[in-house]
């Protein structure tokens, strides 16, 4: 499957970060979406990630996939890099799929908002 998420409130002119979960072949990665459609990968990729795998718990189980990804909250990269600012209501995106890991058209979509400030930890990375 994948997960994207998007700073913004549309998926034109958007920076995107997808977790793309497929066993030892997963990865995150940084785009920029300039239209409805397929985004492509950011010039200048300013994602950092580890992954590991957690084994099925049972018969009926299935393995997960876990990550854990950060990213400068300015990147330096303005043109294609949302400049994520500390204690400011931010519009969000969000979409997934969930039959593959595959870069396709989502099945589900929703919006969000969210507020980061220097009480969460560390004021640079998020």
């Amino acid at each position: 499957m994948w997960f994207a998420i998007g700073f913004g409130d549309s998926m034109i002119e958007t920076d995107m970060i997808a977790w793309h979960a497929d066993g030892t072949n997963s990865y995150v990665e940084d785009y920029y979406s300039k239209r409805r459609g397929a985004p492509k990968i950011d010039d200048q990729r300013d994602i950092e990630f580890i992954f590991g795998q957690v084994p099925a718990s049972s018969p009926v189980d299935y393995p997960k996939v876990y990550f854990m990804t950060w990213r400068p909250l300015d990147t330096g990269d303005a043109d294609e890099d949302f400049l994520i600012p500390l204690n400011e209501n931010i519009d969000m995106v969000w979409s997934f799929r969930s039959d593959d890991a595959d870069w396709r058209i989502h099945i589900r979509r929703g919006y969000f908002n969210i507020e980061l400030n220097e009480g969460l930890g560390n004021p640079d990375f998020i």
